[in-house]
């Protein structure tokens, strides 16, 4: 499927640099269609044992690869991903909005961002993704170059108003949220429980602060456009992206895949084609009415 995507891909961005609109709108389509198929599942890695004989016939036995106690990677393989119906369900406002996938700032990481001038703009809240974001990967400890970054911000917010949003920990995958307590004994900030994953999941997250806080007085930070970014722009909350990967060995391929789409393809387009961010007050001057 992704093979014949990027052969299509090359010959539209051909049309698109010629101005054709309609092949515009179709590339776009697909595009949006391809990462958020991304959402749907995620790849179990098998190791295959020796055919087995049973009744004159062969079978192989598939199992998951054995973990340490104190690695996270077994279980959140095991858990893989489950259909994620929000994803899907915003494709449609996707196509008719794109820029709800510009993000309203892009950093490389978290260590890059001013957390003293997003309290002073207003914010009062900063939900974290965890993967990719925090940690490299299925780790549990903040990645050297999120560290300082990831304290600065409780420093500045207070652990309370400090959390994670994880499409993983927290949710209904991760059985009796032991993962979510986990994680939260390891970062020492509260990991949201939520059934919907993102870009839902608002209900709890506002339910949570106990309605104290207004949408745009949250940032959510994170590094997909089909889960973080939406997620804040959909709900008006203001929407970072950190571009850089923390850890490409022991990620999922499939996730590697995906997000190579969103930031390599489906973002240059849509910068491209003069799109900007929905509008946050944060972020007046370049944000899109």
């Amino acid at each position: 499927f992704f093979s014949s995507f990027v052969a299509l891909g090359r010959a539209s961005l051909n049309e698109i640099r010629r101005g054709n609109l309609l092949t515009r709108q179709a590339f776009l389509a697909m595009l949006v269609l391809a990462t958020t198929c991304g959402s749907i599942t995620r790849g179990v890695p098998l190791r295959l044992r020796p055919r087995l004989r049973v009744r004159g016939r062969t079978r192989t036995k598939a199992t998951v690869p054995k973990r340490a106690p104190s690695d996270l990677g077994g279980s959140r393989r095991k858990l893989g991903q489950s259909l994620n119906l929000d994803a899907i369900g915003a494709l449609a406002q996707v196509i008719r909005r794109p820029s709800l996938l510009l993000p309203h700032i892009s950093v490389p990481h978290v260590g890059h961002l001013d957390f003293d001038a997003l309290r002073a703009s207003g914010i009062r809240a900063v939900v974290f993704d965890k993967d990719n974001t925090l940690t490299a990967p299925y780790s549990l400890e903040p990645h050297p170059l999120t560290k300082p970054g990831f304290e600065k911000c409780v420093e500045v917010f207070g652990a309370e108003n400090v959390m994670i949003m994880s499409n993983s920990a927290g949710t209904d995958d991760d059985e009796e949220h032991r993962e979510a307590r986990v994680v939260e004994e390891a970062l020492g900030v509260p990991v949201l429980r939520h059934r919907a994953k993102k870009p839902g999941g608002y209900a709890e997250l506002a339910a949570h602060y106990g309605g104290a806080l207004t949408p745009d007085q949250m940032c959510i930070v994170g590094d997909r456009l089909f889960t973080d970014v939406l997620f804040g722009t959909l709900h008006g909350l203001l929407s970072v992206q950190v571009t850089q990967s923390l850890k490409h060995q022991g990620d999922n391929a499939l996730a590697r895949v995906i997000k190579a789409l969103e930031n390599g393809i489906l973002l240059r387009l849509l910068n491209g084609l003069g799109l900007k961010p929905i509008y946050h007050p944060a972020v007046q001057e370049k944000a899109a009415t």
